[in-house]
C-alpha cells in the first residue's frame, strides 16, 4: 500500500493591507520549504542570480540566470531556490486576490493589472531586461515603510503589466482545468511525484493514489496535461538533473540515479532526448561551479 500525500496548502499570513513581503541570503536564510504547494495568495518571485527548477502547474523547466516570475492564485508550484551564496537572494511577495478591494476591476487605471493577474493563472515569466530592472526595485523594498511598499508593487505590477516581455509558462491553458475534484487529483499526483521522484514510481500506484484504474488514469493524465504520466515523470527527474549538473559537481552517474533513472543508459537517452545534448557537454555549457 502507498503512502497517500495530499497537496500542500500553505496559509500565508499578511504584513499589511494583505500583502506579505519576505527577502531571503545567506546571512538570512530562514525559508520555509512546503515543497509542492498552493495558496490562495498571487505570489511574485524575484532570485537574482544562479539556476534552478521551474515547477508551476503543467509547466517543468530550468532557469539559469535568476528569475522573475509571476504565479496566480491557486495554481500549484514548487520553491525555486534551494540554497543562497555570497550575492544570491530572494525576495518573495505575496498579495491576496483582494489587495485593491473592489477597485482592481472597477477603476480604468487598474485594468491592466486585472489583466495580468487574470493571466497569471497559466504563470508568468519576464524577459532579462525586465528581470533584473524590477528585481531591483523588489530588493529595495525592505528599505521602505509599509505605506511606501504598497505603492511601489502597485506600480510594478503595472510595470510588469504593460510590458511586451512576458511569456505564460502552460500557455495551452490554465495551470489546472476542470472540476474541482480533477483539480484536487492533480495536486496530489503532482505532490506525490516532488516527493518520490527518485524513487521506482509505478502508473499503477499513482492511479491507486487517486482512486482510479490505471486505464482511466492514463485517460484522465493525458486529457489534462497532454503527456503521458511516464513522460511527465521524466521530464520532472530530468530538470532535477539539468539542475543537479549546473550547481553541483555530483558525478553524472550519481546524478541518473539520484533522479530515479535505474541505469545510465537510460538516463543519457532521455536526457538527449530533452535537450539535445549529453549531459557531459550540457554540464560544460552551463554549469556554475
Amino acid at each position: 500500500m502507498i503512502q497517500r500525500i495530499d497537496p500542500i496548502y500553505e496559509e500565508v499570513p499578511a504584513e499589511f493591507s494583505d500583502v506579505s513581503l519576505k527577502f531571503f541570503d545567506c546571512e538570512f536564510p530562514n525559508k520555509k520549504e512546503v515543497g509542492w504547494h498552493f495558496h490562495i495568495d498571487y505570489e511574485l518571485v524575484y532570485v537574482n542570480e544562479g539556476s534552478g527548477k521551474r515547477h508551476i502547474g503543467m509547466h517543468l523547466s530550468n532557469y539559469t540566470d535568476g528569475e522573475l516570475v509571476l504565479i496566480g492564485s491557486n495554481v500549484p508550484h514548487h520553491g525555486f531556490t534551494d540554497y543562497f551564496t555570497d550575492t544570491r537572494k530572494e525576495v518573495v511577495v505575496h498579495f491576496k486576490p483582494g489587495f485593491l478591494g473592489n477597485a482592481i476591476e472597477q477603476v480604468p487605471i487598474f485594468k491592466k493589472i486585472w489583466e495580468l493577474l487574470t493571466l497569471s493563472d497559466h504563470g508568468i515569466v519576464f524577459s532579462e531586461q525586465v528581470k533584473h530592472y524590477i528585481g531591483y526595485r523588489l530588493l529595495e523594498l525592505k528599505n521602505m515603510e509599509p505605506f511606501q511598499q504598497y505603492l511601489e508593487l502597485i506600480d510594478i505590477l503595472n510595470e510588469l503589466a504593460i510590458s511586451e516581455d512576458k511569456q505564460m509558462l502552460n500557455a495551452n491553458g490554465k495551470a489546472f482545468i476542470g472540476s474541482l475534484k480533477e483539480n484536487e487529483r492533480v495536486k496530489k499526483v503532482f505532490n506525490y511525484i516532488e516527493q518520490h521522484f527518485k524513487d521506482p514510481i509505478s502508473l499503477d500506484d499513482v492511479a491507486e493514489l487517486i482512486h482510479m484504474n490505471p486505464s482511466s488514469f492514463s485517460r484522465f493524465f493525458k486529457k489534462t496535461t497532454n503527456k503521458t504520466f511516464i513522460s511527465y515523470l521524466n521530464e520532472y527527474r530530468l530538470n532535477h538533473a539539468i539542475q543537479l549538473l549546473m550547481e553541483t559537481e555530483l558525478d553524472i552517474k550519481n546524478i541518473g540515479y539520484e533522479c530515479g533513472f535505474t541505469n545510465l543508459s537510460n538516463f543519457f537517452r532521455h536526457f538527449k532526448a530533452h535537450t539535445q545534448t549529453t549531459p557531459y557537454d550540457y554540464r560544460r555549457k552551463f554549469s556554475k561551479v
